[in-house]
């Protein structure tokens, strides 16, 4: 398996490098790269939901891109670098009254963590690419047989390999995702935790981007990812997809049209596949500059719901709102085989703040914590919050590196961690998500719940969804962050998510977490932070559990 992860990162890393790109992805893999079933005149996802806008009506007004206030003094002192690579090397002490809470037995322990990883950012007129690496190896002082290796991965990017025509987008991420929402839970991957597994998740999507006489715009799109986890408890999945549109405008400059098309094969690997195809038109009519009506008429086969194949009629309707050019509104609800399906987004920000409400039904494949836009990490939360901001990916990503180091947060602080499924389900996400910057302090607040509901049969005996067929998560993580003087900073961070069967049954798990510390720098790309942690954990199924932790890190870069 180890050598299976080193191909795929040094696949990703080579598409990246092999030759120029343009910006349009972002950190977080999406949920299979088709045709956006709800907006018709949204983004067309890939890896990301959050790309420049293929579909949109010439001529509509967009929001612009204003850069936010506090921007770090890196950012704006220095030149902008076509290539950045930064080596770092992290040591971190663990101090824990409970190193192993599935075992049933409160034991201390002391854990030793040292961490090597390496950021590459290229950011050229034809190549934009982000990699996040890091290799984290802990060490258990009472008990050496605990000793792991895990991996941390977040990259993306996008090669233009033929002027203005073909493109290819890249993403892969690496992280530690729960089995089961209803087992042990933790605050950190330092505890033992037989519920957690290490998964991969690399996708490549080639497409080619251009114009028929002159009139109309096309795209024509080929997918392919891989997820992979370290267990054999959950399935692997592979996704294969083709996807093209065409969108112009008529006579009539204020009404626009679009024709798409998209086609997806699933296999999870020991259950059962999934097909999915489907064909739309769409229409949209501009009433006055800041607001326009769309709707949308076509058919899909999939069979998500039964064994064979079955065909829908599909139709929706929705609206797109630009007030000002710092708030957006839309929304969009469709007629789909599962019922009806919505999206709607708000969004608000001012010069020191960002506010945004989603709440969208879709069909889910990937594990929640690579098909959650948003959740997962206080990095994810916030490089979404800028989006509009900051549109430039690599840029956005830089910031909001530098923004949590400034206050000594940790990018990987986990907003909700969700949990690996073996088939499709259907999943209507609801999230508010709030962030302040100022001179010395930052405030992100995210509060989310999400409702999973399983599609199909089930994918064997470990398939959390044969225990019930819906799952509520509920959730809310607050960080904060203050700067004493220039050099030191004091900084918080609460959580708590609770997950619950929804079906008849009493199944329900509970984690809060609250984290406290202090982060300094010793010198020009030298930090050092001490904190402390208390975790809960009550589920109705195992062992409740507490634990307090003492932790030190050192962190050097080169």
């Amino acid at each position: 398996r180890n050598k299976k992860f080193a191909i795929a990162v040094l696949g990703v890393t080579a598409a990246g490098l092999a030759g120029p790109l343009q910006a349009q992805t972002q950190g977080t893999i999406g949920q299979g790269g088709t045709f956006s079933p709800l907006s018709p005149f949204s983004p067309i996802p890939t890896q990301s939901s959050v790309l420049p806008n293929p579909m949109a009506i010439p001529g509509a007004t967009a929001v612009s891109a204003a850069q936010p206030a506090a921007v770090p003094e890196s950012e704006t002192a220095a030149p902008k670098r076509l290539w950045s690579i930064v080596p770092r090397i992290t040591a971190q002490e663990i101090l824990t009254d409970n190193v192993a809470p599935a075992s049933g037995v409160k034991r201390s322990d002391q854990v030793t963590e040292i961490a090597p990883g390496i950021r590459v950012d290229a950011d050229t007129a034809r190549l934009k690419f982000h990699l996040d690496y890091q290799l984290r190896q802990l060490f258990y002082a009472q008990e050496s047989n605990r000793q792991n290796t895990q991996n941390y991965l977040n990259s993306f990017g996008t090669l233009e390999a033929l002027d203005k025509w073909l493109f290819v987008d890249v993403s892969g991420v690496v992280a530690q995702q729960a089995i089961s929402p209803f087992r042990f839970q933790t605050a950190s991957n330092v505890s033992v935790n037989p519920n957690r597994v290490e998964t991969s998740s690399f996708r490549v999507s080639p497409f080619i981007r251009g114009k028929l006489a002159g009139s109309a715009d096309y795209e024509l799109r080929y997918g392919r990812s891989t997820t992979q986890s370290s267990s054999a408890f959950v399935a692997d999945v592979d996704t294969e997809e083709w996807s093209g549109v065409i969108k112009g405008v008529t006579p009539m400059a204020s009404l626009g049209w679009a024709v798409d098309a998209s086609r997806r094969n699933i296999d999870y690997q020991g259950g059962r596949g999934n097909e999915e195809s489907r064909f739309r038109g769409l229409l949209a009519y501009r009433i006055v500059p800041e607001f326009r009506v769309s709707a949308s008429a076509g058919q899909e086969t999939n069979n998500f719901s039964s064994a064979n194949n079955q065909t829908h009629d599909t139709y929706g309707y929705g609206f797109d709102w630009l007030p000002t050019e710092r708030t957006q509104v839309s929304g969009f609800r469709e007629k789909r085989f599962f019922g009806f399906g919505h999206s709607f987004t708000a969004a608000h920000r001012t010069p020191l703040t960002a506010l945004k409400f989603e709440d969208v039904q879709d069909v889910a494949v990937l594990p929640a914590r690579f098909n959650t836009v948003g959740l997962g990490s206080i990095h994810n939360l916030l490089f979404t919050q800028l989006t509009s901001s900051i549109p430039d990916p690599v840029e956005r990503s830089r910031y909001v590196d530098n923004l949590l180091q400034q206050f000594g947060i940790s990018p990987n602080a986990i907003v909700n961690s969700g949990f690996f499924t073996s088939r499709a389900s259907l999943q209507r996400r609801q999230e508010l998500s709030y962030s302040l910057q100022g001179a010395r302090n930052m405030l992100t607040l995210s509060l989310g719940q999400t409702l999973h509901q399983a599609l199909g049969p089930a994918a064997g005996a470990n398939d959390i969804f044969v225990a019930t067929r819906n799952i509520r998560q509920r959730g809310y993580s607050v960080s904060f962050g203050h700067k004493l003087t220039p050099l030191t900073s004091l900084n918080a961070v609460a959580s708590q998510q609770h997950s619950a069967g929804t079906s008849g049954t009493n199944l329900s798990s509970d984690i809060r977490s609250l984290h406290i510390g202090a982060t300094t720098q010793l010198g020009p790309k030298t930090s050092a932070s001490l904190g402390v942690r208390r975790s809960l954990f009550e589920s109705s199924i195992v062992n409740h559990y507490s634990e307090n932790a003492l932790i030190g890190t050192f962190t050097a870069q080169f």
